[in-house]
């Protein structure tokens, strides 16, 4: 009976893709960003609210909200000791922690099924590191694999353009 009134809803639901009626950000929490880069870690919904600190030294975060649901939770730090994301001391946020592969930029990250951290070199007047961390909703992709190249993906552009907003040398 229960297998019958799941498989119902299932077919119900057939055909009814959710579709995203906001508008992409150009700006992600005080960062310039690419559509592309952003495109892949926003769900379908009606609204997108940013709430968003000031992108000033040592540390700024922002909440990114679809239809008043937490989607996406940055913090970007401005540092001058490097923080490892594969170190003992960043593990905690993590499930299922592995190191980034071919950053566009030096430093070094780890990604987890919901969370990334990237630790790039920066050398601005502010700082000689930043360390960029996200967290996003389980419910960006149910698939794990998915949801985890999605992140992946996501973490190396924005850390790229926050590089570049926080006028980083080199």
């Amino acid at each position: 009976m229960v297998l019958a009134l799941l498989l119902a809803g299932g077919a119900a639901g057939c055909g009814t893709e959710a579709k995203r009626e906001y508008g992409l950000p150009e700006n992600l929490c005080e960062v310039p960003v690419k559509e592309n880069a952003v495109d892949p870690v926003l769900p379908p919904g009606k609204t997108l609210e940013q709430q968003a600190e000031p992108l000033e030294p040592p540390v700024s975060s922002c909440r990114v909200l679809v239809d008043k649901r937490r989607i996406l939770f940055l913090s970007i730090s401005q540092i001058d000791e490097f923080a490892d994301p594969m170190g003992e001391r960043e593990k905690e946020p993590f499930r299922n922690r592995k190191q980034m592969k071919d950053l566009p930029f030096e430093g070094k990250g780890a990604i987890g099924d919901t969370n990334a951290m990237v630790a790039a070199e920066c050398d601005s007047d502010a700082s000689r590191y930043i360390l960029v961390e996200f967290t996003v909703g389980e419910g960006l992709d149910e698939d794990t694999a998915r949801r985890r190249e999605k992140i992946d993906r996501f973490a190396k552009e924005y850390t790229k353009a926050v590089k570049k907003a926080v006028s980083c040398f080199g």
